[in-house]
């Protein structure tokens, strides 16, 4: 049987193997669990049941926030989603996560990477130190609009179980719906 182990550019160790006459990737899974990155999320991933089942390896780091953004629903007419977008003087609360390569592959499923959400690189404060984590945020031509009621509910208990300030939350919920309204009103 061949089987050849090399040297990943991350300094992982990788085997080939012919199975069937054809090259098979030995352990890529478990190599993929051990290179981490920092996740930055203020949506429904705050809501730690849906991570653990959509995301295995991921591990809550704490909560921070993100200063220079604001908290927005937006979407299409089925519904809105949370996301941020820059606005001076504004923070949103956040949870960290550790999450693995897998973890991230599966999250670009659920966000709908690249064409709703794209990633982008933030510095966050972890202990009062900067930090680079990654976050996903929707395509800003995306109208603002109303989340299910269930949507919002998973992000109001997290907010709840985490002791966010629900003010946000709330002017996040004011400010898509009525600019939402008033931009379908525009669009008649």
């Amino acid at each position: 049987m061949f089987e050849y182990t090399y040297k990943t550019a991350r300094g992982g160790t990788a085997t080939l193997k012919l199975v069937g006459g054809k090259p098979h990737l030995v352990n890529r899974k478990e190599e993929l669990k051990m290179e981490k990155k920092l996740y930055i999320a203020y949506g429904s991933n705050m809501d730690t049941e849906q991570m653990a089942y959509r995301c295995p390896d991921a591990k809550v780091v704490c909560t921070s926030e993100i200063r220079g953004y604001e908290l927005l629903f937006k979407g299409s007419k089925i519904g809105a989603c949370a996301t941020i977008e820059k606005k001076e003087n504004s923070k949103v609360p956040v949870l960290v996560w550790e999450i693995s390569q897998c973890d991230e592959r599966s999250l670009d499923r659920y966000e709908g990477y690249p064409r709703l959400y794209y990633k982008k690189n933030l510095n966050i404060y972890i202990n009062d130190k900067p930090m680079e984590a990654m976050v996903y945020i929707m395509d800003e031509k995306r109208l603002k609009g109303q989340p299910s009621y269930q949507y919002y509910k998973l992000i109001e208990d997290a907010y709840k179980k985490y002791g966010f300030d629900f003010e946000i939350l709330e002017k996040a919920l004011k400010t898509s719906v009525a600019e939402g309204m008033n931009c379908n009103d525009q669009n008649q």
